[in-house]
């Protein structure tokens, strides 16, 4: 007769090992899936991957890339770490089967290159030569890092925390299985160190809003790099689970994000749908899609809020038959409506992947999300946005759109909900 602990045991036995399947399950696919995300924008094509092998110094620099470093560098688009993270990347891509430069598929010369590019980086980083303090109190009075500390760093925390880790971490992804043990280590190192923000206390200020998003999408990264490529499940948890409790509706006046009507408030209760929401908006269906089917997918919750601030902005959209395009209303663009098309701002059209809207509503089986790409997929014959005709009133956001047939009519009121803080009062915000 067999006893009941020893089935209890065996039970358990059995379901450790079925979550743990689970678990490494959902990280090859995430990884599998993020990968999949990262080729489209890395910019690798067979003749720019030529170039960069050609133009590489024997130091691992190149030439035509600014590498002013510290109090002298450039604050925003530090052209260091744009110009030589970019380079890897596209490099990264052609080595991982890109198309447009599969030639470079697997290239044992391009990945000595590639090498030779991190290795600059590594051996000089901040961290390695200089101080990390460096990260985001570079140049500060009384501050750890002054003018002069050694290694590559930015006075703009931007490109220490989040711009260089971001495309950094990319090429590493790519590179994975490939990583020497020196390249792996230091991939985590700098993809982790960004992530380290979120544990302080207090957090940086910049840590918060949209930043989130960013940061915890490295930490993504490093999660699928650490434990030797197997995959940290507590802090992909921990990484997603700071992108989902951001993915809520915020119910008071002045206080930013998706509000209930389906409108998305940024600069303390602005409506600012085609631009912060567009954003915002994309950048949650990003990390969703490298999530799908996955234990890391947002929950019906946030699917449905997702869902409400796809249907609220697909109001506030115009359609330029002539130009094939579709546009934001000026309303929801506050600021950038001084932006000329040509600038490539939110004045020269919705942007996005409609196809990734449709791709991730179908996964989610949500409906919104699915009449979106239904709607908009197609090239504008009138100026309604689709076949959408009728009126919806966004009462946080004091906005009424009314959509007759080929006509497209907005209303801003002002009231209390409308901080007027501009110095053209309730017109614009600056």
């Amino acid at each position: 007769m067999v006893r009941f602990p020893l089935l209890i045991a065996v039970a358990v036995t059995l379901l450790a090992c079925t979550q743990a399947d689970d678990a490494q399950d959902s990280i090859q696919m995430l990884y599998e899936q993020k990968v999949a995300s990262i080729i489209p924008w890395s910019g690798a094509t067979a003749e720019d991957v030529q170039s960069y092998i050609s133009t590489l110094k024997g130091d691992g620099t190149w030439a035509e890339v600014n590498y002013a470093t510290g109090c002298d560098a450039q604050r925003a688009n530090w052209p260091a770490g744009v110009g030589h993270w970019n380079r890897i990347l596209a490099m990264a891509a052609a080595y991982h089967g890109a198309p447009g430069a599969e030639e470079y598929t697997k290239n044992p010369e391009l990945r000595g290159a590639i090498s030779r590019a991190m290795e600059y980086w590594f051996a000089n980083d901040f961290s390695t030569i200089g101080s990390g303090a460096c990260m985001d109190g570079g140049g500060k009075v009384d501050d750890t890092c002054p003018c002069g500390t050694p290694g590559l760093w930015n006075t703009n925390w931007y490109s220490n925390v989040i711009l260089v880790p971001r495309t950094a971490g990319s090429a590493c992804l790519l590179l994975r299985d490939e990583l020497t043990p020196t390249e792996l280590g230091n991939c985590t190192h700098i993809t982790a160190r960004a992530y380290t923000v979120f544990y302080r206390d207090p957090q940086p200020s910049y840590s918060a809003g949209a930043n989130t998003m960013e940061i915890a999408s490295i930490g993504i990264t490093a999660g699928l790099l650490e434990n030797n490529r197997t995959g940290n499940t507590t802090r992909l948890f921990d990484a997603f689970e700071r992108i989902h409790n951001g993915l809520v509706i915020e119910n008071e006046d002045r206080v930013d994000g998706v509000k209930p009507d389906g409108s998305f408030h940024q600069h303390i209760g602005i409506i600012y749908n085609g631009n912060y929401g567009a954003v915002y908006a994309s950048n949650v269906r990003a990390v969703e899609l490298q999530a799908r089917n996955t234990m890391f997918q947002a929950n019906q919750t946030g699917r449905d809020v997702l869902g409400l601030l796809t249907e609220g902005t697909r109001w506030m959209i115009f359609s330029d038959p002539v130009a094939g395009k579709h546009y934001w209303d000026y309303t929801v663009v506050p600021r950038f409506i001084a932006f000329a098309l040509a600038d490539n701002q939110a004045t020269s059209g919705i942007g996005g992947n409609i196809t990734e809207i449709r791709v991730l509503g179908d996964a989610w089986n949500q409906a919104q999300m699915q009449r979106f790409a239904r709607d908009l997929g197609p090239v504008p014959t009138s100026v309604n946005a689709g076949p959408l005709i009728g009126n919806r009133m966004f009462w946080n956001s004091d906005y009424m759109v009314n959509n007759i047939l080929r006509r497209d009519i907005c209303v801003y009121l002002h009231a209390k909900l409308s901080p007027g803080t501009s110095h053209q009062g309730y017109y614009h915000h600056p």
